[in-house]
């Protein structure tokens, strides 16, 4: 009889199926279709008062994300046509907005929001990166109001447009079409920048702009609101008109008289002339405001009450007479020198807190708001990236991406490469998918760096935690984070160059050497157990460590990657691939030759009696 003798064999058995192996590429998107969005919210000092009703933000901002995709951002349509802003996180509400200009190149926005209700608390949405849309999407109707201007605005002029185009140069925003040309010797060299965007150019000889009379223009009430940026270049020769609508005897006008200070009229039964006290300084914006309720004809500047003056009554009738900007009525040869922007004619009187919140948003847009970073759209899972898609310098596809200087995360011959100059923490690319508290979730990448040059310091971090508490990497690198992995340097924890691991708070663990290189890519699998708050970690299929505890005990819906002090000219190759998080139906139970017990979770030892 021959001696039997137990061997154990080294074998990986999957007890059930897991769901979503060869998952495909789909671009993960919020339930309306975009994959970023950034929360928008208004500072309460800003909104004087409220609520305001139908009142129209101004969102005036730059933000390297909103470049076009072929520009790096993460805008898919080159006119800008989406981006969104929504009243609700999930995006359904939409709001109604006009694009004043986008610049594909440097994701600058100069967009209008009509707020139903602004009041100090108010927040709104901004979304985009939707490849579906192909038209402009801002003329929604909210509140019984259809676009961003209600119908107490009778024209809006951004100015924006250039004066020596095709007539009426100057478009009107409202619905009304009142639309302006340009007179006199204007070129395109007139439209210049203003106080928003860009504005007009007034050479104080014979440059204005007429919009032909309309019924919505005729006001015959007893209130109108004139508003305007304006910044005078030399003083005045005499009394200039910056709007006005009607004869010689100016029923509707705002302007700037000889003496350099603002003036407003109004024309009832009798005209009443007001003039402030404030001499206006060359070369300084000031947003000027004639207000008339019925009783009252106020001049303000700044959002401040300059002068007023008792009249009542209804305004006398302008039909006929064309309405003009930066020039007295037609007839009367004494024009405006400076620049005008963003001149507004309403047919009510504003308060003053709705002026003032007015003033604060297009003085300082950036005081008035505080723009969130941005969120990538969460995915479902099976969730797989394997990155095959165009090159572009932004990842796409619901990540977020945060850089630093020349740092860069891009798509490079369809993989996640990263370009870094020794920054900390820079580049971060992160995602977020459905949470998972229990059961097991399999992360699988594939990961080839080689480190060429004689860098000291070098870290990449690959990271599976909770995105609700996970903080900057320059704040932790720990918290909020279950599986924490790390590539990196003698310097930074190893025992080895190129020494592949994870961290445990402050405590580095070496696994293994992973060297990369051209053809040279290495498969990263992870299994997290939830029920217990440890995982396995497999590089190339070969299990490199088992039943290791969590960092911190959290539910999991976030992968993040990133690199910290990277020399880029030390590394030749810098790519992750095929990337994907799945959850496991149920655990995936190994036996190794080196141990009688399952490395990840519970589950079988198969042994067997072999003869020899």
């Amino acid at each position: 009889m021959t001696k039997a003798c137990q061997r154990t064999f080294f074998l990986s058995l999957s007890l059930l199926i897991m769901g979503g192996l060869s998952g495909s590429l789909e671009a993960q998107a919020f339930g309306n279709g975009y994959s970023f969005r950034r929360e928008i919210d208004f500072t309460d000092a800003q909104v004087v008062s409220g609520a305001h009703t139908n009142f129209p933000v101004l969102i005036s901002t730059t933000l390297t994300d909103l470049k076009t995709t072929a520009n790096g951002g993460n805008v898919e349509n080159a006119n800008g046509y989406d981006i969104i802003f929504t009243s609700d996180q999930a995006g359904n509400t939409q709001l109604a907005h006009e694009i004043e200009s986008y610049t594909a190149s440097t994701g600058e926005i100069i967009m209008w929001v009509r707020i139903p209700s602004l009041v100090s608390t108010t927040k709104i949405y901004l979304f985009y990166g939707n490849s579906s849309i192909s038209s402009f999407q801002g003329n929604v109707t909210s509140n019984g109001v259809t676009g961003v201007w209600d119908d107490n605005y009778e024209g809006i002029w951004h100015l924006n447009e250039d004066p020596s185009g095709s007539a009426p140069q100057m478009q009107d925003g409202t619905s009304n079409n009142n639309d302006g040309s340009s007179n006199g010797s204007m070129t395109s060299g007139d439209r210049v920048d203003a106080k928003i965007g860009k504005g007009i150019d007034f050479d104080g000889s014979n440059d204005w702009i007429q919009a032909n009379d309309s019924p919505s223009l005729n006001l015959t009430g007893t209130a109108f609101t004139l508003t305007a940026w304006v910044k005078s270049t030399v003083n005045q020769n005499d009394d200039t008109g910056i709007i006005i609508k009607g004869t010689g005897l100016y029923e509707i006008h705002l302007g700037v008289q000889g003496s350099d200070v603002g003036n407003t009229r109004v024309y009832t039964t009798s005209s009443t002339y007001l003039s402030g006290p404030t001499v206006l300084s060359q070369n300084v914006w000031y947003y000027m405001a004639g207000i008339y309720n019925g009783s009252t004809l106020k001049l303000y500047l700044n959002g401040t009450e300059n002068a007023t003056a008792n009249n009542s009554g209804n305004i006398r009738s302008t039909a006929t007479y064309a309405l003009v900007i930066g020039r007295r009525a037609i007839g009367d040869n004494r024009f405006f020198q400076g620049v005008i922007d963003e001149a507004r004619i309403s047919g009510t009187a504003r308060s003053v807190p709705w002026l003032q919140t007015e003033y604060n948003n297009q003085n300082a847009p950036a005081s008035f708001y505080a723009v969130g970073a941005e969120e990538g759209a969460t995915a479902t899972l099976p969730f797989t990236d394997n990155f095959t898609r165009a090159n572009s310098s932004s990842v796409g596809n619901g990540w977020v991406d945060t850089e630093s200087g020349s740092d860069d995360a891009k798509i490079s011959n369809n993989r996640l490469v990263f370009d870094a100059n020794n920054l900390t923490n820079s580049p971060i690319v992160q995602h977020t998918f459905t949470s998972v508290s229990s059961g097991f979730l399999r992360w699988t990448y594939v990961f080839n760096w080689d480190r060429t040059g004689a860098e000291c310091c070098y870290e990449v971090w690959m990271q599976l935690g909770n995105s609700a508490t996970m903080v900057s990497p320059s704040t932790s690198n720990n918290t909020g984070v279950a599986v924490n992995l790390k590539w990196a340097g003698t310097s930074n924890g190893m025992t080895n160059h190129e020494g592949f691991g994870y961290v445990q708070g402050a405590s580095t663990t070496e696994v293994a050497v992973v060297s990369g290189g051209s053809g040279n890519d290495h498969t990263i699998e992870v299994i997290a157990n939830l029920d217990n708050n440890t995982f396995t970690l497999k590089i190339d299929g070969t299990v490199q460590a088992s039943g290791v505890a969590f960092d911190n005990n959290v539910a999991i819906d976030a992968v993040r990657i990133y690199a910290d002090e990277l020399g880029g000219g030390n590394f030749a190759t810098r790519e992750f691939d095929d990337l994907t998080i799945e959850t496991v139906t149920a655990t995936q139970y190994l036996v190794t030759s080196s141990s009688s017990s399952p490395v990840a979770g519970s589950g079988v030892t198969i042994t067997a009696q072999l003869a020899d």
